[in-house]
């Protein structure tokens, strides 16, 4: 029973894609093609890549190490290569010597990256435990967008060319006909 209606829930989501291919095009913003796929992956990383470089003038990233933290010494690399591409200052704090800032950011483990918004008080951790750079690319990029205010917990990982199409959880609410004035 559940083959038979998983199988005809498909079916329909089939139909009505394809016959309001207008409406519902995912395939627009997220292709399954090797060409649509190489094309959208440049896109998210050009859209990353534009973000992170933009943010560094006002956003700073506090690194959380300990001494003796052997994936500490491994993360150090990975942010030496950040730092060559981006140009961004990151600031190491050993919470051992300097506990107030981990009780500050209630951080307990290490390593663990913290994105800051300059001049104020918001932050948003990156990671906790060593991330490579593709992954702190991305949630860095999340992250500046939530803290800047340019995205919302319902389209926290839509990219700025997915917004309006089929992939934005959000573009149905800004896609209603106008109603009629009473």
């Amino acid at each position: 029973i559940a083959s038979r209606k998983a199988l005809a829930y498909s079916n329909a989501a089939q139909y009505v894609t394809q016959k309001n291919a207008g409406i519902f095009n995912v395939n627009q913003v997220y292709p399954t093609s090797g060409p649509g796929v190489t094309a959208r992956v440049q896109m998210q990383q050009d859209e990353i890549a534009e973000t992170i470089i933009k943010a560094k003038d006002d956003h700073a990233i506090l690194f959380f190490v300990k001494e003796g933290c052997g994936f500490c010494e491994k993360q150090v690399q990975i942010l030496a290569y950040f730092v060559d591409k981006y140009g961004w200052q990151i600031k190491t704090i050993d919470i051992g010597q300097q506990p107030n800032y981990a009780a500050r950011f209630n951080i307990t483990s290490t390593p663990t990256l913290l994105l800051i918004k300059q001049n104020e008080d918001q932050y948003m951790p990156i990671s906790v435990g060593v991330v490579s750079l593709a992954e702190m690319e991305q949630k860095l990029y999340q992250a500046v967008r939530s803290l800047r205010g340019d995205t919302t917990i319902d389209s926290f990982t839509t990219y700025d060319f997915q917004k309006g199409s089929a992939l934005d959880p959000t573009s149905i609410l800004n896609n209603q006909p106008a109603r009629p004035q009473n």
